[in-house]
């Protein structure tokens, strides 16, 4: 790797580390505000509730009824109150992003795609740390791997129950149409009584049938059940994984799908710790997101918040195969998802599309359309294009990652100050937004006083 790219990637993230107390300075300041608006809102409020009670105002009155009884008042203190919650999560990504000490590479594919492959040349681990098999996806959670010479561990985050139950189940119960509130407690969830699953099938209702895929999660979440209930339920958040050689049920589906054991119903996240052959840039981070179709329930959502606080890019690995559309409407689905994720980021510098040529199984001409099909999307919508076998170390090292690091290196300051520029100037109106409504109901508070 040039030793110039480690140097510029270095000096990146020092100016990352510059920006962490004037960032930090704006989460506060955000906090106050949404603190400052709430107590806005109450006083709204009040100011509302005894204007309602003057039966007859003074003349000399005739603008509070309208701001406070008729709800302007009121309703712009509630939009602004959404406007806060809606940045919140943004403002929290550019906090985590500038905390961050890493250069972050998201990694998502479809089955079959290449992804896991091309995260095993790089990082030289093998199936039981990331798996995959050739008809069905495979990665049940999503997976940090840092560069780490010297280390061959795994640390684990847990969830517990009632993340597991809001976050996973509810939202399974809703989409599969069951009736009653979702299983308060463990013992509740073990024994709740799941409709069959044949039950579904037999209807000609489509709106039923398309609900049986989260029945399906449920009964299979239900059933393994022993297997992860102590990971929920147990005192510690945390575990180590000393051999990576265990990791694969914490991360991956069973290879059987009547497998009952299924502990990566409990996990949050994985942070895996090993040297990258391929690489010797420091502080380099793989994100293994997972896509949609496989363990999150709301994949949308949870996809946007890793991109906006864990990737600084994202690649997208792309197999041209014979019987299907080389790029489908979940393929486009990822690049929305990451358009509205980048914060500011320019797409280029952002999102890019790997063809995997794969030449031990694909014809040459075959790729070569996929190649100039992929061309005209990323020319049209201004994102990178890299092609190699993703199965070839030589080949992802040139072909692949030293593109990659080298714009990682020239942009990330950049890309930083984009970002965090984007929110600024977000944050910045809805901070004038408050200051006029304060000035609004404060002259309306001064006229009922009169």
């Amino acid at each position: 790797m040039d030793g110039t790219i480690r140097t510029s990637i270095a000096a990146a993230l020092d100016s990352r580390r510059a920006q962490r107390a004037p960032i930090a300075r704006l989460h506060e300041s955000w906090r106050a505000l949404a603190d400052s608006v709430s107590t806005l809102a109450a006083q709204a409020a009040e100011t509302g509730q005894r204007l309602t009670a003057l039966r007859e105002p003074a003349a000399e009155q005739p603008g509070l009824g309208p701001l406070a009884a008729d709800e302007p008042g009121v309703a712009a203190v509630q939009e602004l109150q959404q406007a806060i919650a809606e940045l919140t999560p943004d403002i929290m990504a550019i906090k985590n992003r500038i905390d961050r000490g890493t250069v972050n590479i998201g990694v998502i594919g479809r089955a079959k795609a290449g992804k896991s492959t091309l995260l095993r040349t790089i990082t030289d681990l093998g199936e039981e740390t990331i798996p995959s098999t050739a008809l069905n996806p495979t990665t049940a959670a999503r997976s940090r791997i840092l560069h780490s010479p010297g280390r061959a561990d795994a640390e684990i985050t847990l969830l517990g129950w009632e993340e597991f139950r809001d976050d996973y189940l509810a939202p399974l119960h809703k989409d599969a149409g069951c009736e009653g509130p979702v299983p308060r407690t463990p013992d509740e969830f073990a024994r709740y009584e799941y409709e069959e699953l044949s039950a579904r099938g037999e209807t000609q209702d489509q709106g039923l049938m398309s609900q049986q895929k989260f029945l399906e999660r449920l009964h299979d979440a239900q059933d393994s059940f022993a297997s992860y209930r102590d990971l929920l339920t147990g005192a510690g958040r945390t575990m180590t994984i000393g051999r990576l050689a265990g990791l694969r049920p914490y991360v991956a589906y069973p290879l059987e799908p009547r497998d009952h054991a299924r502990p990566y119903h409990a996990v949050r996240d994985v942070r895996i710790y090993c040297p990258f052959p391929e690489v010797d840039v420091e502080n380099l981070m793989l994100v293994d997101l997972p896509g949609a179709g496989e363990a999150g329930l709301d994949i949308d959502r949870q996809f946007l918040q890793d991109l906006k606080n864990e990737v600084d890019v994202l690649l997208q690995v792309k197999r041209p195969g014979p019987n299907d559309a080389f790029f489908g409407d979940q393929d486009w689905d990822v690049l929305d998802l990451a358009d509205v994720a980048r914060m500011g980021v320019d797409k280029r510098d952002f999102v890019a599309i790997i063809v995997n040529t794969d030449p031990a199984h694909l014809d040459p001409a075959y790729v070569q359309n996929a190649i100039d099909q992929t061309l005209k999307i990323t020319e049209r919508n201004d994102l990178r294009l890299l092609v190699g076998d993703v199965a070839n170390p030589a080949a992802v090292r040139q072909q692949i990652l030293e593109p990659v690091l080298h714009g990682l290196a020239e942009r990330l300051a950049a890309m930083d100050q984009a970002a965090a520029g984007a929110v600024l100037a977000r944050a910045a109106e809805v901070a004038r937004r408050a200051i006029g409504l304060a000035g609004e109901i404060g002259r309306a508070s001064c006229r009922e006083r009169v």
